[in-house]
């Protein structure tokens, strides 16, 4: 008897379960943190890199996954920082992005996501004759496409990297700047914390600021971080992960 009771109600809660995801996901949805780098599917690295003889190419989806999809724990945010390398080779072409992006929008609106604010740096992504200003084009021209095809509207966030150099990051918010109105809606800064702290950019903050864009920054991620109080004295809009925040 107590089996067939403890039965029952396992049977139950699956059953709400599979209720409330079924609900969750029909629930209209804005998605305010998503890395544009970090939403490429194991199966779209492979024909990505297939398409461009890369040797990403050569394995199975399920070797890519185990490379690039952090579905578990990993030891270090450096280390996850390592998946997004592995596939930024990838990323320097304009019919590559525009492909992400556009599928992006669409697994978007599978979940039932009517607004998303897309994230990424720029500067990863230009190569000979693919400047910051044509990845921009690039990407936003992706995501027009999926607005038109999936009804999923966008803004793009444009993010500096702490392991870059200060003339980088003044070129990547210089991007920010010129694409402000044109689909650009804020500026952010993400990569490892512990290597440079927010304070270091406060200069650029406080311009975009006065430009009128909305700002955000990947803070709390290491411990300890003194990136909160730089955030609160800079008057950022918006802050990542904070996952130290207690």
């Amino acid at each position: 008897m107590g089996i067939a009771m403890t039965m029952g109600l396992g049977s139950q809660q699956v059953d709400r379960s599979g209720k409330m995801k079924a609900f969750v996901r029909a629930l209209p949805k804005v998605e305010t943190h998503l890395h544009l780098d970090g939403t490429l599917t194991p199966d779209l690295i492979q024909s990505l890199a297939r398409s461009q003889g890369h040797e990403l190419g050569n394995k199975t989806v399920e070797e890519i996954a185990a490379l690039a999809v952090v579905s578990t724990p990993w030891p270090s945010l450096a280390a996850v920082l390592e998946a997004f390398v592995r596939i930024n080779p990838l990323l320097h072409r304009a019919d590559a992005l525009d492909a992400v992006a556009y599928e992006l929008c669409r697994k978007a609106a599978a979940q039932n996501i009517r607004y998303m604010e897309v994230r990424f740096a720029p500067i990863l992504h230009f190569a000979p004759g693919f400047n910051q200003d044509a990845v921009m084009t690039a990407v936003l021209g992706g995501l027009a496409k999926g607005k038109r095809d999936f009804g999923v509207g966008s803004g793009v966030i444009v993010t500096m990297l702490r392991n870059l150099s200060v003339e980088d990051n003044e070129s990547i918010y210089e991007v920010a700047k010129r694409f402000f109105g044109r689909g650009v809606v804020a500026l952010d800064l993400a990569n490892d914390e512990a290597r440079r702290p927010l304070s270091q950019f406060a200069h650029l903050y406080q311009d975009a600021k006065s430009a009128g864009l909305s700002t955000t920054v990947h803070a709390g991620e290491v411990y300890p971080c003194r990136d909160f109080e730089s955030a609160l004295d800079l008057g950022i809009d918006r802050i990542g992960h904070g996952v130290f925040l207690t």
